[in-house]
């Protein structure tokens, strides 16, 4: 790639200091300059983004992931410049830049995904994996996002293009820092299943306990998780986990919601 077809990456940073080396090693380099966009780390992260060269590092408030790629394809990005949008714990497989330039050459999509390959620790699970293809490359000029659950979703006939490298997820924060992480997905998702915004889909998963059950079951045996050894239990009690403290943060959000209805009567 030449000096005037560098590519931009943004990578989404909040204390991440156990991840980010490693992926801006994986990134920078063969044409892509990279810009790190810090919501208020406290842990060090700016200071190893600012030791890398072609790193450019920006303070910004995160609200979520949907408007942060909206922000960034609408607002950081120009018109027509292709980008690519991670999380600080993903970094590219063997041959993933390459096949991105080459995507970028071909035109026939104004995004392209990726599929992930979990890792834990160094590891890889091999098998277990429930996580989908995930869009990374985008061409900006408009809003291609829209929020979904605790997550994020593409917008209506966005023309779709699939990689066929992929992109590694190997988070290496402390447990304690990813439960915290989730008790706040589990809050915003209940925030929308209660208040009426989340579709039908999540108002079932996360109104019934069965979820809390059958993920596991379904990553270790339907994916055939556990030849996966440890990192597939891990993986798997991950999930259990997760999907608990969603369903308690939707069951206490209705709780608190009752109570203070019934405060206001009783006030009456």
């Amino acid at each position: 790639m030449s000096e005037e077809e560098r590519m931009r990456l943004f990578v989404l940073v909040k204390d991440e200091k156990q991840n980010l080396p490693r992926c801006l090693s994986g990134w920078t380099g063969e044409g892509f300059d990279v810009t790190v966009l810090d919501s208020g780390s406290r842990d060090g992260s700016l200071d190893i983004a600012r030791g890398y060269p072609r790193v450019a590092t920006v303070e910004w408030i995160y609200v979520n992931h949907a408007v942060a790629y909206n922000e960034i394809l609408t607002r950081l990005a120009s018109p027509g410049e292709w980008v690519v949008i991670v999380d600080a714990d993903m970094l590219p497989t063997t041959g993933l830049k390459r096949e991105i330039v080459a995507a970028v050459a071909s035109s026939v999509a104004e995004v392209w995904s990726a599929p992930i390959k979990m890792w834990w620790a160094g590891h890889e699970l091999r098998y277990g994996s429930l996580c989908p293809p995930k869009a990374i490359l985008f061409r900006a000029g408009r809003c291609l996002f829209e929020r979904s659950g605790h997550g994020e979703r593409l917008v209506a006939g966005a023309e779709v293009g699939e990689l066929k490298c992929g992109v590694i997820h190997d988070d290496r924060k402390p447990y304690s820092q990813t439960l915290m992480s989730q008790a706040r997905y589990g809050d915003s998702l209940a925030a929308n299943v209660v208040g009426g915004g989340a579709g039908l889909k999540d108002r079932v998963r996360y109104r019934l306990p069965l979820f809390i059950v059958l993920t596991p079951v379904w990553s270790l045996f339907a994916r055939a998780g556990v030849l996966s050894g440890k990192v597939g239990w891990i993986y798997a009690l991950d999930r259990l986990i997760a999907e608990a403290i969603l369903h308690r943060q939707c069951m206490a959000r209705e709780l608190e919601g009752k109570g203070q209805h019934a405060g206001s009567t009783l006030s009456r």
